[in-house]
């Protein structure tokens, strides 16, 4: 590995790089077993325009098989496809509730009128 440099915790090198740009080339799917067989479905990155897209099949294989075709077919993809269980849409909005600040939270600035009249010089 072939360091070109550094920015603050994070290391610039030629395989941090290629691992980074791939990843964000690479479509996650998960199955869905319905009535007749199975559904074969892009769950990210969740910005894609590919997010939500599905395929029908009897068998796993053949919906990953349909998947792929309609990926080429329809959208031009021809990247990797990775399978994972995991939905991105899931974690919008999550909050660890480590990083809240207590003193930033909301709460009233004036709780009683006697600070009211406190504060205004009174």
């Amino acid at each position: 590995m072939a360091v070109m440099g550094q920015t603050g915790r994070v290391v610039l090198s030629d395989t941090v790089l290629q691992f980074k740009s791939a990843r964000k080339k690479t479509v996650r799917y998960n199955y869905v077993r319905v009535q007749n067989g199975w559904l074969c479905q892009v769950l990210g990155p969740f910005h894609s325009a590919l997010y939500g897209m599905c395929s029908f099949a009897t068998k796993k294989y053949r919906a990953k098989a349909a998947l792929k075709r309609r990926l080429a077919n329809d959208y031009r993809y021809f990247g990797c496809l990775l399978f994972s269980d995991v939905d991105d849409a899931d974690n919008v909005g999550k909050v660890d509730l480590r990083l809240w600040d207590q003193i930033s939270s909301g709460r009233p600035i004036i709780k009683t009128p006697g600070e009211l009249i406190g504060t205004a010089g009174m």
